[in-house]
């Protein structure tokens, strides 16, 4: 379950949420606090809460998608619980075929009890990590929200990096990094376009570390209307937008919001009072109209924003 199936869930949970936040571990004063941080959004409220016990979770190794989907069934929402545990089992099946195909050799009996023996690591881990994970959950303190407008988006932030950060130690500088730094230092924008799993969010979120030792403020977005929300000039402030024109497909909602947003953009990136990093799939971009250039061009003029670079 990666993070966008995780927003996606998010955003399908309703005034059970609470309810479901009992069961996942957390307490009653946990579920106020964050009610009293995020007043106006229960989706947020989820966001944050769930994004946090998924990494509590996965630092104890527990089986978080079984305990996710039982919890939501415990609170009435079966429809939610069967759509995790069928995306489990797709995962599983496609799994399943290429462990078949790498197997040299291998009996029926010899499988069936590697399977059982599998499940019943999985069933020991959870129990003997369960207290220690829960009492780790009970530690979380949901902070009230401040009079700083961009303070949600912050939080959000935060929660993002921690996770993505995790591996940060396996992330060796590229030229592809070296490029997309320098590139976004010079003209404010850069647009990183790539196929599916070629490391953009991965090669954003580690010009994001390396920026915010400087002194910026990382945002990240995961739709550009939010991002309007969050344009603040009088700060120095680096914003992320994660498949800025849609996925898999052009989502023609986003190109009219950063149409809109072009000439306050454009503003506030020639005084260089912002910085913003854009992915997008490469057939994405096609379909937007954007022609994927060589990372030694400066500045290209198309449609949708203005001064740009491409990696």
């Amino acid at each position: 379950m990666d993070s966008k199936y995780l927003g996606k869930l998010c955003t399908k949970i309703g005034l059970e949420w609470q309810l479901l936040g009992v069961h996942l571990g957390f307490n009653t004063v946990q579920m106020e606090q964050l009610r009293a941080a995020y007043p106006s959004s229960i989706s947020q409220c989820v966001s944050v809460m769930l994004s946090h016990w998924k990494i509590v979770t996965e630092q104890h190794k527990v089986n978080y998608t079984s305990v996710l989907a039982n919890s939501l069934r415990e609170v009435g929402r079966a429809d939610l619980a069967d759509d995790i545990n069928g995306s489990v089992q797709r995962l599983s099946c496609d799994f399943s075929v290429k462990e078949k195909t790498c197997s040299i050799s291998s009996t029926d009996g010899e499988d069936e009890l590697d399977g059982c023996a599998d499940n019943s690591r999985q069933h020991v881990m959870l129990n003997d990590d369960s207290r220690r994970y829960k009492d780790e959950l009970k530690t979380i303190v949901f902070e009230n929200r401040t009079s700083d407008p961009l303070y949600r988006y912050i939080e959000q932030t935060k929660v993002f990096m921690e996770h993505k950060n995790q591996n940060i130690d396996l992330f060796v500088k590229t030229r592809a990094f070296e490029k997309t730094m320098e590139r976004l230092l010079m003209n404010g924008i850069v647009i990183i376009i790539g196929n599916a799993g070629d490391g953009k969010t991965t090669l954003a979120v580690n010009v994001l570390n390396s920026l915010q030792k400087k002194g910026y403020t990382p945002l990240v977005f995961s739709d550009p209307n939010f991002l309007e929300q969050a344009i603040d000039p009088s700060r120095q402030i680096v914003y992320f937008v994660d498949d800025a024109f849609g996925t898999p497909t052009l989502n023609k909602r986003f190109i009219e919001i950063w149409s809109r947003l072009y000439d306050k953009i454009d503003s506030i990136v020639s005084k260089q009072k912002m910085s913003l990093i854009l992915t997008s799939r490469k057939m994405v971009a096609q379909q937007a109209k954007i022609c994927c250039v060589p990372v030694n061009v400066t500045l290209i003029h198309f449609s949708i924003l203005p001064t740009k670079a491409y990696v």
